[in-house]
């Protein structure tokens, strides 16, 4: 349904680097899920932390052991974190090779279940300042985010 509307199916493994709630965490877990959605023709993978606890050591190690076991699949990052996180953990996963990053504006939006409340989306200005200080180029067309963040902040009053 998703090529007919052609749409691509984003996968989210929204707990991927652990959990808040002091359960067992392995990295081979997580791979034995991108093991089976690939192979049910799964193309785009994105290892989440959606409540703000991976670190950068648990960002490494996961975009180390496991996106180069598929490469038919396109594996990202989706990181909750408090704003100074987030260049290590962006840093931590491009080093190992991770290409594609979520983000929103100011971080906006999060998840309930996170550790704290300061926990929210990547900041996209944060992924800005990131590949800034790396050198890294990019197509992003910095006026237009401007005038998203712009509108952003009427809206939402930050």
């Amino acid at each position: 349904m998703t090529e007919e509307a052609d749409k691509q199916l984003n996968l989210y493994f929204s707990m991927a680097f652990g959990n808040p709630y002091g359960e067992g965490w392995k990295w081979e877990d997580v791979n034995y899920w991108a093991r089976r959605f690939a192979d049910i023709g799964i193309k785009h993978i994105l290892l989440s932390d959606t409540t703000g606890v991976a670190t950068p050591d648990t960002i490494s190690l996961l975009f180390n052991k496991i996106p180069h076991q598929y490469p038919e699949v396109d594996f990202g990052a989706h990181f909750h974190n408090r704003y100074e996180e987030s260049y290590a953990k962006l840093k931590a996963a491009y080093d190992q090779g991770c290409r594609r990053f979520d983000s929103a504006i100011k971080g906006i939006g999060g998840c309930p279940m996170a550790k704290d409340d300061l926990v929210g989306n990547m900041p996209t200005e944060q992924v800005i300042n990131f590949m800034a200080s790396e050198k890294i180029e990019h197509r992003l067309n910095l006026l237009h985010f401007e005038s998203a963040y712009n509108k952003a902040k009427d809206i939402f009053h930050f």
